[in-house]
Order: structure tokens, then sequence, then C-alpha cells
């Protein structure tokens, strides 16, 4: 929740594009629907990825959260990731709220940034310019 607020509050005030929640589906083949727990499209993006028949979007979004749960396998997520990378996602935030981590995974690339500390810096890349966040402001001591 606070990731999703602090990301919201950002993308609104500088009219960026849209940060959805989990109850918004993205089709990406026909055939595979996925929901991340946070997700933002930007407005260009938005008019490439239209609303589908079914009122999902058709494509993926530029930014994915995924926050972990007990029952998530890694090989699960890294699957999923691809998926998004695949179809036009451009950055993924893997959080792990037991851990007080942030993963960043970016497409075509084995390069995976660990912010592990209070003080790491979580930033938006090319996908949300400016965007800065520490992570204590997502995991308050």
């Amino acid at each position: 929740m606070r990731l999703g607020a602090i990301l919201l509050h950002f993308c609104e005030g500088r009219k960026l594009g849209k940060v959805y929640d989990s109850s918004t589906g993205f089709r990406l083949p026909e055939d595979l629907l996925l929901s991340p727990d946070v997700s933002f499209v930007s407005k260009a993006r938005l008019k490439e990825i239209e609303v589908a028949p079914d009122k999902f979007l058709a494509g993926a979004p530029d930014l994915v959260i995924e926050v972990l749960s007990p029952s998530d396998r890694m090989a699960q997520i890294k699957r999923k990731l691809e998926h998004y990378f695949e179809h036009g996602g451009k950055l993924a935030w893997l959080v792990n709220w037991r851990k007080q981590q942030v993963h960043v995974y970016t497409p075509n690339t084995d390069n995976i940034t660990e912010l592990t500390a209070p003080e790491d810096v979580l930033n938006g890349g090319v996908v949300l310019p400016g965007f800065k966040c520490k992570l204590r402001q997502i995991f308050p001591p």
C-alpha cells in the first residue's frame, strides 16, 4: 500500500499516466491474463494498449510491482516478469516485505539491482524519470 500510494502521488501530480492496483488485469497473449500487485502505464502507452473487449488492458504495463507472498516461488515470479518484458514492460520492482528489500529488474538484462538498506534509493529509471524513494519510506522502522 505504502509504495503504491507514493507512486500514485508522484504520477498524478505530474499527469504521467495511470497507476493500477491488483484488480486490473493485463492480457498479454490472448491466453494469458496477469494482474500485478501495482502497475503503472504511461500516457503514451495507454494509447497503445487499449482496453480489450473483456475490459482488461491489452498489453503489459510500463512498470510492474510484485509483492512476494509466502507461497510465491522465484521461478514463477521470474517467468511472470519475462512475460511482462516480452510484451512491452520496461521496469519491474519485486518487493520482499519480510526482508524489507526491493529487487529492480529491467528487460534484456541479467543485471538485477538489489536495494537492501533503509537509505537505498528506489528510482523510476526511464519509466518514471525523477521518481526517487528511500526504502525507509516503504518499510518504516
